[in-house]
């Protein structure tokens, strides 16, 4: 069974194309565990579970996923074999410490990254912005 967790509602982009309506917000923990628990109670024990981070850019709140991560680990049900969780991202936030994070954390083949839209595409970035500002015309990703 799969299952979405829209954690910020804000991106470091405003891309053209991009059809999720932006504000500041962000889930709070406690609705993260809810949804948490409910994967757990609702899922047959025969199927795996699927959790999706989305948002705007998920990786804007990293020190959130980590701690969903931790209370799905936690949780009395986990079992590492019927987990997965990917993540949707635009790439510009990853950093050598989220990507060792992921791998530690039983990512390698149950945690995916995606990278939207093409991400790497420099055509794409002719459709991607930084504060109004074209994408390929910034020098550097901070």
């Amino acid at each position: 069974m799969k299952y979405t967790v829209l954690l910020p509602q804000r991106c470091n982009l405003a891309c053209d194309y991009c059809y999720v309506g932006k504000r500041d917000a962000t889930m709070p923990i406690s609705i993260a565990e809810k949804a948490i628990a409910f994967a757990f109670e609702h899922t047959p024990v025969e199927e795996e579970i699927q959790i999706g981070f989305f948002g705007g850019e998920p990786l804007l709140e990293f020190p959130l996923i980590k701690t969903i991560n931790s209370r799905i680990e936690q949780h009395p049900k986990y079992e590492t074999h019927r987990l997965k969780l990917g993540l949707a991202t635009n790439g510009t936030r990853l950093t050598p410490e989220m990507l060792e994070f992921f791998q530690r954390h039983r990512i390698a083949p149950s945690f995916r990254v995606t990278l939207l839209a093409g991400a790497l595409d420099s055509k794409h970035h002719a459709w991607r912005r930084w504060c109004g500002i074209p994408f390929f015309s910034r020098s550097a990703v901070t």
